[in-house]
């Protein structure tokens, strides 16, 4: 992921953010977490996109498309699609439309995970209408992530509730701690303090199952120092060796195997900048 740039905010977002959260209620998403062919034959396409100045509108087609969406992400306990080759997707951190979703989709990017809550201590406004199009495109599966802020006054506790507030109706899988340099980090103890708290938080609202770590060997001793982190919780790590497998892994934070690589980051797919993910 690196230091990311916070994307601009839209003035109507800055101002009202709340507007944002009671159309994300109504927004669609079009395609199945594990999409059968009916579902990307009669949805994909069919809503328009979302955005922040134009979210879905409410329909009871679209409604249905994510009920089904939910029951079939509870079905599989919100974990991403096993696939026996190693499933390939990306990250971003920028509002991102169908023809892209669907375009990375046909170069056989087939999960996603987007940036819903930014380092300088506010909700991300592109993030839901980001997942949105990628379910609405046939994404297999999108999850979330949360850059912190550990120094700007907002509570962990606030920061994880207002992360999974943003969402709305739009389902995702799970949400991942990013943690690497920047949002205002402080000590060692301290951002593990503030992370084992929002992490115990995150756990209460939405599950183990649906909670993650990403960081890198590196990252994590600037951020963390030596400390040893929520090792029941799977970790995502980054290590930008262009190969899609977990051959290179060395254990950090005492985590003795991954569940997620970030093999690539910053890279030009569909003339869209992601980082490049395996599991």
């Amino acid at each position: 992921m690196r230091a990311r740039v916070q994307s601009p905010s839209l003035l109507a977002i800055g101002v009202c953010m709340c507007a944002v959260l009671a159309a994300s209620v109504f927004l669609d998403v079009a395609a199945s977490a594990n999409p059968p062919s009916h579902i990307e034959t009669d949805a994909v396409g069919t809503f328009g996109q979302s955005t922040p100045e134009a979210p879905y509108l409410y329909s009871p087609e679209q409604m249905e498309l994510y009920a089904r969406i939910e029951a079939e992400l509870k079905a599989r306990n919100y974990s991403r699609p096993m696939d026996s080759n190693g499933a390939r997707g990306v990250d971003i951190s920028a509002w991102c439309g169908q023809s892209t979703w669907s375009c990375l989709k046909n170069n056989g990017y087939n999960f996603a995970i987007v940036r819903e809550w930014q380092s300088v201590c506010r909700v991300d406004p592109n993030g839901v209408h980001s997942v949105a199009n990628a379910w609405a495109a046939g994404i297999a599966h999108v999850d979330i992530y949360l850059f912190p802020s550990y120094t700007c006054g907002t509570s962990p506790a606030s920061q994880v509730d207002q992360t999974i507030a943003s969402m709305g109706s739009i389902p995702f899988g799970q949400l991942w701690f990013d943690v690497e340099t920047g949002g205002g980090s402080g000590s060692p103890s301290s951002n593990m303090n503030w992370l084992k708290s929002a992490v115990n938080h995150a756990v209460s609202r939405l599950g183990a199952n649906r909670v993650g770590i990403y960081s890198s060997q590196y990252m994590w001793s600037q951020v963390m120092g030596g400390a040893t982190g929520p090792t029941n919780l799977p970790l995502w790590y980054a290590h930008y060796d262009n190969n899609p497998s977990f051959s290179d892994w060395r254990s950090f934070g005492g985590w003795s195997r991954p569940a997620m690589k970030q093999y690539v980051g910053d890279a030009k797919v569909c003339n869209f900048d992601v980082d490049l993910n395996v599991y």
